[in-house]
């Protein structure tokens, strides 16, 4: 009962193990969805505030400006007409004192923006994330067209540094924390790093639900981010779950071994007062049986073995007041024989006379 009542703790150890590590992956995705999905619609809410189309330049440039100050995670805003060409000069961050809390942006960057952009016929249009060389967070193009028909589309290169900062920064201990793309891609991490290769979690990824696995000696806990290729790893050591199962198994075995013990003690005990009393009835019984009719157990207690001693000493005394009645009968048999032989004995001189 100890051992299965270990086993039955330590699987349900590592249940709730699993299940707090997808708990903490499907939290973590919902706030990245959040997140972007705020940003996005603050973004198409701009394009459908204003009419672009029949303001001035300065205005334009005012409202890329506006924007991009207003939110540190746009990197980059391109106001395009219908055939993708620029309205205004695009805005950005040149140098660490224009970009501030910004990301710095080079003309490289700027220019493999500018030529990813395909014509935009979708109100909002995700394109795929983009890690630049040399980026350790990667950035998410997208692309919002004007709601008022003009064709207007507003480009925005939107950084996810400020997730890894605000939303997947380490928590507690060891933990690492990554935002992956499906095909195992790391977005962005905060944390410790780790050894294991994140493609091999692309099925895991891929799959609808929310999963934990370990991989590598480490417990992965994955959930996909809400409506986006996009996914979310909490990575602790798997020591994490050995010390849960230790903190487990160690009361358990404690528990286990008192119990073990108890037993031994009790059944001890136990078995004693039955062996004991058997063993005074058996040699209640030889001796008896040898003649010894005065032999008597006098067990106490009310239990079964105190009625079977009872009656054993019931059974003797009876059979010794049997004997003694049969000894006496043939005491008077003997006197009786006796008195006939004196009896014939002097009727037979009799007769001789």
């Amino acid at each position: 009962l100890g051992v299965a009542a270990r086993d039955a703790a330590l699987d349900q150890t590592q249940e709730t193990v699993a299940r707090a590590q997808v708990d903490a992956a499907q939290q973590l995705a919902a706030s990245v969805g959040r997140a972007l999905d705020d940003m996005e619609r603050v973004l198409a809410a701009q394009m459908g505030n204003f009419r672009l189309d029949t303001a001035p330049d300065e205005a334009r440039t005012a409202l890329l400006v506006s924007t991009w100050r207003l939110f540190p995670e746009v990197a980059i805003l391109l106001l395009l007409d219908a055939d993708g060409v620029e309205l205004v000069p695009a805005v950005y961050g040149a140098n660490a004192d224009e970009a501030g809390v910004h990301d710095v942006v080079s003309q490289d960057r700027l220019a493999a923006f500018r030529g990813s952009l395909p014509l935009a016929t979708m109100p909002v249009t995700r394109l795929a994330p983009v890690l630049h060389e040399g980026e350790r967070s990667a950035v998410l193009p997208l692309l919002f067209v004007s709601p008022h028909g003009d064709g207007l589309v507003l480009a925005a290169e939107l950084s996810l540094r400020p997730l890894a900062r605000d939303l997947l920064r380490a928590r507690e201990g060891d933990r690492t924390t990554m935002l992956l793309a499906t095909n195992g891609a790391v977005l962005l991490a905060g944390g410790r790093s780790v050894p294991f290769d994140p493609v091999s979690l692309v099925p895991l990824l891929r799959s609808a639900a929310a999963d934990a696995r370990v991989e590598d000696d480490y417990l992965v806990g994955t959930a996909l981010v809400p409506d986006r290729e996009m996914a979310v790893a909490v990575v602790d050591p798997a020591s994490v779950t050995d010390e849960a199962l230790a903190a487990v198994e160690r009361p358990t075995l404690y528990v286990g071994f008192i119990a073990l013990v108890a037993a031994v003690i009790g059944g001890g005990l136990l078995g004693r007062s039955i062996t004991v009393p058997v063993e005074q009835l058996r040699e209640a019984t030889q001796a008896v049986g040898e003649g010894a009719l005065d032999r008597r157990v006098n067990l106490p207690g009310g239990d079964e073995l105190g009625e079977l001693g009872r009656s054993f000493d019931q059974m003797t005394d009876r059979l010794a007041a049997s004997i003694k009645e049969i000894e006496d009968k043939r005491a008077i048999i003997d006197r009786y024989n006796r008195e006939l032989e004196q009896l014939v004995s002097e009727r037979t001189a009799q007769l001789v006379e």
